[in-house]
Parts: structure tokens; C-alpha cells; sequence
């Protein structure tokens, strides 16, 4: 399975033609669809994906109708409601991610609406976020890795979508003096009339413990993300701040120094780890290695939801403070002592998967690295007095703007939508519904405008391209090959760049790696290719896991002089086989790949000895191959000799010539019978006979011969089951 992480982007804007704030075109014809309801409500088996979800609904999903960037798109939602969402923005990030975003109305409605809808494309898979009069939901992959869903969230389910709280703001450590403004970063990749002016590039990384989740899990990492940098461009266009987040990388973290899992661990240990886990507290090593390599600005990690030991929230993030002596310091504290370095080195935040995409977390989180504040933060600190979220109006139904919160269950419990956002910063001189959204102390929108150059100077822009991770799989029975040969760069890999996670807990180096399992459990392997710039990709596939038993019960007969058949034991598992065919029991080759239990060779010549093995093969692997088995072609004179039949001296002298034949395969000497040519058949001659094939047949590896009963020489009286046995041990 391929499933890429893509480690930069090209992003450029594609404004929507006609499209306004305030007004769109009623179309002539019914507006498409981009999905239709084609289930009734079912409970939530997507809670692994949405913990948020009360209920979903299998959809059919149109990702062509998103991909035209129509000006409408018919939205029908499971309660009856028909609405539309009125195009205000369509981006192509990159030729497998376009974003589609507008407001939601009724059917029949005049003007955009106030409702929030985002389509987005990640390849053939469509995500979506709807959000409309305080129902929310979500369009998302099934597990199965097919099917999509239409989700509705609960905020009942959901936690506070952000885990920064008054109790941590005097937890605190002097930090630098100012964030200094620093020069812009040009956009690049399309006309420069079609992009914001300001490019801040985003990495995202997340820990290895999704390594042990279900690949669905870790591949939503990627959607998330892209969902989530979406949206907060979305809040950069309405909030009129010429800026966009360009995401340069969804990669993990390989290193032995891990964020701390659960029990007890979460955001707060999670951006501790990011903060102060270097040297003397600088940043953790891997994390600053990343991010400079990526020329990223600011870094996001993910991690798995279920990480909420220590807050449960949705989001954390490193935020600017002022001291009483002026130095600025962030919380939550750092704990060095050593002289600090620029605040430009600390621009992280921490997200749990899954969480808060209709809060905007992202947006929020990152807002905090600028210093904007929550709308209800009374504290005296703040590098921007007036960086505050708002609440409007002041009756109920409230909205809040992306830094405030207006809870529409519990403020107290935390996955989901709880805030009532909509997706601006706060500005007196924006309007939503035709209501002022900000004040002169809450004007957030103001802050981002002032901080945007500066961090989007923190780091220069890479100019390396990132690899391209691929690699391939043989296996046989629990011993794998891994290959990663196919994995490319515009520059040569270094031999040290190829790290592999084998699924079965332990790690390995190199371009191409065996590795021997212990179980025949399904594991995935992991592998991570980093180029000569510090630019990195993975890729995962499933590892040989458990391939197929080894047939059983092989047995290859000559049925004529020109062909030999083979029938055994099916495989569990297995989709075909490889019968493999040796002329001496040790240097075998593919003679044929049939998908039942049984095969015909008719590329055999006359008078020769063969011996035949085979392997089951499935997606997981080859098994080990099958006991073998032997074949002669050689003409026998009445075959079958029947019971009470008449033993000639020709049925003993092909015999002879057809065990010699057996024995020069096994590599033994000719066989001296007695009586060469014999007008009397004797006991002797079949016990000549045993002694010669026996040998043969052990040092070819074929299973030793039961006879009817032992010869006794002047005793044992010569039958017809004597000869028929040994053909069959030839044959």
C-alpha cells in the first residue's frame, strides 16, 4: 500500500470568480452536489477517526463536482435541511489537495449566509466541515479505507479546544526582550497577483506511537492536517491579513527521544518535550533538526487523541508574555537556567488528532504564538493589550470569534466543535450578520497583521526538494527483504538515509534490510528516507505479517513420458503458488504459478527424474516451500499391474532403469543388481530394488516409501503390490 506523506507544496490561490463576501449569483440550473445520503443514521463506528461523533451516515461522494470550483454546491443534511454553500474561496495547494470554502444559507435564501462550509480534495478523497445554526459535521474516510461518511459531532463529546488556562500564566521564566520583526519570505510557485505576500511554512510532525495504530489512523494525520491549514487560511482571507500558511511537511519523529505517552502524559508534557528536551533546554534536538531543514516557521505536532492525561483539551501553544522588568517569556514556563534564545526558536504548538477542526484549533493555536489572547483573558501581561477574542451579541445565540469561546454545552469537559467559532479574528471593523465583531480591546485581527513578516521570517525558506520514499517486500515463510532502491531525490540519498521501523517493535538501517520475525502477526513496516538537506518522507506498507502454511501432501506423478501432474493440499490464505522443479533436489526454478491446488508440467522430457516443491503465496508473503516430491518419466509395460497380475522380467528390468534413473538425480552411483537379465523373479530382486530407491529418494528430500511388507529372500513370494509400489515410488 502507498499512502505519501508529501513533504512540500507549491501553494497558490485561485480567488473565486464572482464570488464576494456579501452576495453571490443565483445559478440557472439546480447547483451539484458534492455528496448523496445513502444510508439512514447508524451509531458511530468513525469514533477512531471523529471522537466527537453521536451519529453517521454512508455517503456518495462527487470529488469532480469540488475540483470544478462551482460558484454553488447543493448541501442536503440527514435532519431534511436543503441548504447551499456560496463560494468565497478555492485554492489548489497542490495537484492532489484543492480547498473549497463559503457560506452556508437555505435554499431560496437571499445573500451568503452566515453558516461555514469547507470542501477539501486529497486526491479522490473528499473531507469536508459543515457547520450551520449550531449543527456540525464532518465528511471523512471510512476504516475500511473506501467507503466515506457523513458524521455529525456532538459537543457534548467534545473537549475545550484549548488547554491554555489562567493557572499556567504565572508559571513563568524571562525569555528575550522583543520578537523582532524580521523580513517577509516571497511567495512562490504562481503569479504573485493571486497569493497573499506573506508565506508562513508550517511543519507538521508527529510521534511514533501512531506507528502501532491502524494505518487508517496515521493516514488521517495527513487530511487532518491539510484540513486544519485550510481553514486557517481561510481566517487569514476574512480577517484581511495578508499572510497564508504554506505546509511544507507531514513527517514523524524516528528519533529514541519520544514524546511522553499516556498515563499521565498529554499536551502540556507533549510541548514541554518540544520546548525544553535539548541541551541545557534548548528544543528538542529532532524537532529543531526537522524544522530547520524544512525552512519551517512554525512546527505543529499531532498527537494520537487519546494523549489527554494531563489537559483535556484540544490544542496548546507557546505564547508571549510580558514580565514586570519588560522581558517578554511564554507559557507555559521553560525551566532553563542558561541564557534564552530568540522566541523565533519556540513558535510550536501541540494538537491531538481529530480535535477541534470546527474550533479552528489550529488557527487558535497558532494565534497564540503571535500573542492573541482569549476574548475572556483579564490578565495585565499581554504583549498586545488589545489582542483579546471576541463574543457577539451579547444575548444568546452568541458567535465567537477564533480566539474567543461560547460554549454550547460544557466549558469544563473536552472532542469537537464547543466554541460557537466562526472564522475570523476579531476586528471592530469587520461584521458577521451585520454585527461589529471586535472592539478596541479585542482586536486580533490587528495583531496578526502586526506579527505575519516577522514569523514569517523565523526561518529561511528551503530551497531542497524532499525525497520521494518506496520501497518493496520479499518474503518467504517469516524472513523478509526490504528494498527502498526505488526511493528517489534530486539529489543522491546518502546510504545512512534509510531508517526502518519493522512493525514488531524494533528498527534497522540501510538501503536494502532482511529482517526475521518472531510471529506470524500482521505488523506494518515503516520507512523513513532522509536526503542530503535533512528533508525527510515515509512511506509504510503492510510487512510480511503472515503469509500462507506451507502446502501439504504434495504429489507429482509422470502420466506419460511428457508431463507430470501435481495435485496437493490448499493454503489457507493463499491467492497462487509457485511450483518450483529441480533436476537434482537443490537447484530449483519457477516452472508454474496456478491459483488452485494442483498444476500440470508439460515441459518435461522423456526418461528423466524430477523433483517438484511448492510455495503458496499471498499478499503477505511466500510460505515456506512444501515437502518435495519426485517424478520419472519413464514408459512402464502394464501399468497398472493389478492384483493377482503376472510379474514379468520386463516389469524388473524397467524398474531398474527407472530407480537408476532416480539415483543420478540424487547424484549416487548406478545400482549393480544381480542377475542382469533375469527369466525368474525372486524375492531378491525387490529387496534390491528397496535398497537402491530408498537412498535416493532420502538425499532428494522426498518422504521415505511404506512398504506392504518386508522381503524375505527364498521365502517372500514375488506379488503384483511389490512392483506397483515401487513405480509409484519413481513415478
Amino acid at each position: 500500500m502507498k499512502t505519501r506523506f508529501f513533504a512540500f507544496l507549491a501553494c497558490w490561490f485561485i480567488l473565486a470568480a464572482g464570488a464576494s463576501a456579501t452576495g453571490a449569483r443565483r445559478a440557472s440550473a439546480p447547483p451539484p452536489q458534492p455528496y448523496l445520503l445513502k444510508s439512514a443514521a447508524r451509531p458511530p463506528a468513525s469514533r477512531w477517526l471523529v471522537p466527537d461523533a453521536i451519529e453517521e451516515f454512508r455517503i456518495q461522494v462527487d470529488p469532480a463536482t469540488v475540483a470544478a470550483n462551482p460558484e454553488i454546491l447543493a448541501v442536503d443534511l440527514p435532519d431534511g435541511s436543503r441548504l447551499e454553500a456560496v463560494r468565497k474561496r478555492f485554492v489548489v495547494y497542490r495537484q492532489d489537495w484543492q480547498s473549497w470554502s463559503g457560506t452556508l444559507r437555505y435554499v431560496g435564501a437571499d445573500g451568503p449566509g452566515t453558516g461555514y462550509a469547507n470542501f477539501s480534495l486529497h486526491g479522490d478523497q473528499l473531507t469536508a466541515l459543515i457547520d450551520f445554526e449550531g449543527e456540525r459535521y464532518r465528511i471523512v474516510g471510512a476504516a475500511d479505507g473506501k467507503r466515506q461518511l457523513l458524521v455529525r459531532l456532538s459537543a457534548g463529546l467534545s473537549p475545550l479546544p484549548c488547554g491554555i488556562t489562567e493557572d499556567m500564566q504565572d508559571d513563568v521564566a524571562p525569555l528575550l526582550e522583543g520578537v523582532k520583526p524580521q523580513r517577509s519570505k516571497a511567495a512562490s510557485g504562481a503569479p504573485e497577483a493571486k497569493l497573499a505576500s506573506t508565506r508562513i511554512d508550517v511543519l507538521a510532525v508527529y510521534p511514533r506511537a501512531f506507528f502501532g495504530q491502524s494505518a487508517a489512523v496515521e493516514a488521517a494525520i495527513r487530511t487532518f492536517v491539510q484540513d486544519s491549514i485550510a481553514m486557517a487560511n481561510d481566517v487569514f482571507a476574512n480577517s484581511q491579513i495578508d499572510a497564508y500558511y504554506n505546509l511544507v511537511g507531514v513527517v514523524p519523529l524516528i528519533g529514541a527521544d519520544q514524546p511522553p505517552p499516556p498515563p499521565g502524559k498529554g499536551l502540556n508534557s507533549s510541548l514541554k518535550w518540544m520546548n525544553t528536551t535539548g541541551a541545557s533546554g534548548a528544543p528538542a534536538p529532532e524537532v529543531t533538526t526537522l524544522r530547520n531543514a524544512f525552512g519551517a516557521d512554525v512546527v505543529t505536532m499531532y498527537i494520537p487523541f487519546e494523549w489527554n492525561g494531563d489537559q483535556d483539551a484540544c490544542g496548546i501553544a507557546i505564547l508571549p508574555k510580558v514580565l514586570n522588568d519588560g522581558f517578554i517569556t511564554f507559557i507555559p514556563r521553560d525551566l532553563r537556567a542558561t541564557p534564552t534564545p530568540a522566541f523565533a526558536d519556540r513558535a510550536f504548538t501541540v494538537t491531538r488528532l481529530s480535535c477541534g477542526l470546527g474550533d479552528f484549533t489550529l488557527a487558535h493555536e497558532i494565534g497564540h504564538n503571535y500573542g492573541m489572547r482569549h476574548h475572556d483573558d483579564v490578565s495585565t501581561d499581554n504583549v498586545f493589550p488589545n489582542g483579546r477574542g471576541y463574543v457577539f451579541p451579547p444575548e444568546s445565540p452568541a458567535n465567537a470569534t477564533v480566539m474567543g469561546c461560547v460554549c454550547t454545552s460544557s466549558c469544563t469537559i473536552g472532542p469537537g466543535a464547543v466554541c460557537n467559532r466562526i472564522p475570523y479574528f476579531s476586528d471592530p471593523s469587520l461584521t458577521y450578520n451585520g454585527q461589529a465583531i471586535g472592539a478596541s480591546t479585542n482586536n486580533n485581527a490587528a495583531v496578526g497583521r502586526a506579527q505575519v513578516a516577522g514569523y514569517a521570517g523565523f526561518k529561511p525558506q528551503s530551497a531542497n526538494t524532499p525525497p520521494n520514499a518506496n520501497f518493496t517486500k520479499s518474503c518467504t515463510s517469516l524472513t523478509c527483504t526490504f528494498d527502498a532502491s526505488n526511493s528517489t531525490d534530486d539529489a543522491a540519498i546518502p546510504s545512512t538515509g534509510y531508517w526502518w521501523d519493522f512493525g514488531d517493535g524494533t528498527t534497522g538501517t540501510g538501503q536494502t534490510v532482511p529482517h526475521t520475525y518472531a510471529s506470524q502477526v500482521a505488523e506494518r513496516v515503516h520507512l523513513v528516507v532522509t536526503d542530503s538537506g535533512g528533508q525527510t518522507d515515509v512511506e509504510w506498507q503492510p510487512s510480511q505479517g503472515a503469509p500462507p502454511a506451507a502446502p501439504t501432501s504434495l504429489i507429482a506423478t509422470a502420466t506419460s513420458t511428457s508431463q507430470v501432474s501435481l495435485t496437493w493440499t490448499a493454503s489457507p490464505g493463499a491467492t497462487s503458488y509457485q511450483v518450483q522443479r529441480s533436476p537434482d533436489g537443490v537447484n530449483y526454478q519457477t516452472v508454474g504459478t496456478p491459483a488452485t491446488a494442483s498444476y500440470s508440467d508439460a515441459t518435461v522430457a522423456a526418461d528423466k527424474t524430477y523433483v517438484y516443491r511448492v510455495l503458496a503465496v499471498s499478499a503477505s508473503g511466500t510460505s515456506a516451500p512444501s515437502a518435495p516430491d519426485l517424478a520419472t518419466t519413464f514408459f512402464f509395460t502394464d501399468d497398472p499391474v493389478t492384483a493377482g497380475g503376472i510379474v514379468k522380467a520386463v516389469h524388473l528390468t524397467q524398474l531398474r532403469t527407472a530407480v537408476n534413473l532416480v539415483r543420478a538425480a540424487a547424484g549416487l552411483a548406478a545400482f549393480s543388481f544381480t542377475d542382469p537379465t533375469p527369466t525368474l523373479i525372486r524375492a531378491v530382486h525387490i529387496s534390491e530394488l528397496r535398497s537402491a530407491l530408498d537412498p535416493a529418494r532420502a538425499a532428494l528430500g522426498a518422504p521415505a516409501l511404506v512398504y506392504t511388507n518386508p522381503i524375505t529372500p527364498q521365502v517372500t513370494a514375488v506379488r503384483a503390490i511389490h512392483v506397483q509400489e515401487l513405480r509409484a515410488g519413481v513415478k
